[in-house]
């Protein structure tokens, strides 16, 4: 039998990789012009990121993506996921193209190290929503 430690580990490693499918699939849009809301609620992201809000954090889910984090639930998965994590994230950039935006993002981990991630956003019921995260795929 399976352990409830390990069928977790396993759900969580399928949502990162389908999260990051969809940021790389997103990341090859053409990029338009930049949109205070896509950049308020990129901000908004990461702030909440930042101070380990996961409430916060879920609030600013798409619908859909809130139900592959748990549904109801999101807020305690993402708390017991960012728990301990001690990197930090900065908007580096946001591209909009009409409904749709990528905010580029950079981590910054226990080693200075600066990581190169993405969240894609799209508007849902008039609200900029986080639907996709993931690492950002370099052009060119």
């Amino acid at each position: 039998m399976i352990s409830v430690k390990a069928r977790l580990t396993r759900r969580i490693a399928t949502v990162i990789a389908c999260l990051t499918l969809l940021a790389a699939a997103a990341g090859g849009c053409g990029g338009g012009s930049n949109d205070s809301g896509a950049s308020d609620a990129a901000n908004s992201y990461v702030d909440a990121y930042n101070s380990k809000n996961a409430e916060q954090l879920c609030s600013l889910f798409s619908d859909h993506l809130r139900q592959q984090l748990g549904g109801d639930n999101c807020a305690r998965f993402l708390g017991e996921q960012i728990s301990g994590v001690s990197n930090t994230l900065k908007v580096a950039k946001v591209d909009v193209n009409d409904d749709h935006a990528t905010a580029d993002l950079e981590s910054s981990g226990e080693n200075g190290q600066a990581a190169p991630l993405a969240i894609v956003l799209e508007k849902q019921d008039g609200d900029w929503k986080v639907s996709a995260l993931g690492r950002r795929v370099p052009t060119g």
